[in-house]
């Protein structure tokens, strides 16, 4: 069997990842602890190339999976610092490593916040520029701009928001909720027909099998990923109430929610890109395109869907 080596191997895209891969590849896994005994798990910091260079020294891989990274940091449990440190350093040091015996392909896990949030009302593909407005959208950049430059064959995917059934704390960032007195109550801003692409963890599945199966023919390539249908606001307010009774929906025009945002932009400056990030979310079509990857032959197939 040949081997593979997912970063990251703890979070909820490795844990699923190594558990459907195992099926046909030999799997490995590196994060920075250890959840449990597992002599295929690798403990390392990747900021460190020292203990990268101790732990895989005697180690070959056919392929590497590189999910690990700092994506949500809504707590500001994480400096700016870290962020650069983990997502770039990280990045920069594990392809350092992998010249002196590259993998057939480095999978590297973008974001479309590359691309920046606000502003755009058509489908994106891989050729619209990018102009990250949020700090971890300018660590995926620089860890794109490190593939590019790496002699590795590096093949790069743009996800956006990535989901299942038991994961959908993104989603619910498309709709305002306030939980009071037993309730929820949420706010859906406009008609509700904005469109929003993301990514069931099925596709992930079906995307990252598909681009091992082809690396050959995708070599040092960059591809957008996601869903190849979308969800409307009013269909996540569908099925979010579908699963508590006592939820609220309260309607609110979008012109509401731009005058308080510039409002709350004027008294915290610096949080201007923040503001504008939510307004593009809550009111805006989020759509990407995946024709790219289905002109190299990929078929989304057993979709998992929400509704």
């Amino acid at each position: 069997m040949k081997k593979i080596l997912i970063t990251g191997i703890n979070g909820f895209i490795g844990q699923n990842l190594r558990k459907v891969l195992s099926a046909v590849y030999d799997v490995y896994g590196l994060d920075i602890t250890k959840l449990e005994e597992d002599n295929k798990i690798i403990e390392v910091d990747i900021t460190n190339m020292s203990k990268i260079e101790e732990k895989l020294r005697n180690s070959t891989f056919d392929y590497v999976i590189h999910c690990a990274a700092i994506a949500h940091n809504d707590k500001k449990q994480f400096s700016e610092k870290t962020l650069i440190d983990v997502n770039v350093n990280g990045t920069r040091n594990l392809l350092e490593f992998f010249k002196k015996k590259p993998p057939k392909a480095f999978i590297f896990f973008s974001s479309v916040a590359v691309y920046g949030e606000y502003g755009v009302n058509s489908y994106i593909d891989e050729n619209k520029n990018l102009s990250p407005n949020t700090i971890y959208g300018k660590t995926k950049v620089q860890g794109e701009q490190l593939c590019n430059d790496s002699e590795i064959n590096t093949i790069i995917l743009r996800f956006p928001v990535i989901y299942s059934e038991i994961m959908l704390k993104d989603l619910k960032k498309r709709l305002i909720g306030v939980e009071k007195m037993g309730r929820i109550f949420l706010f859906k801003f406009g008609n509700g027909k904005q469109k929003h692409v993301f990514c069931h963890i099925e596709s992930v599945n079906n995307i990252v099998r598909f681009i091992l199966e082809n690396y050959k023919k995708l070599k040092k390539n960059v591809f957008q990923a996601g869903d190849d249908f979308y969800y409307t606001s009013n269909d996540l307010l569908k099925y979010f109430k579908s699963k508590r009774n006592k939820t609220i929906s309260i309607f609110l025009p979008s012109w509401m929610l731009k005058v308080l945002l510039t409002l709350m932009s004027l008294m915290f400056p610096e949080k201007r890109f923040f503001y504008q990030s939510i307004y593009w979310k809550l009111t805006k079509n989020n759509l990407y395109s995946i024709e790219k990857l289905k002109l190299m032959k990929y078929v989304s197939k057993d979709q998992a869907r929400l509704l």
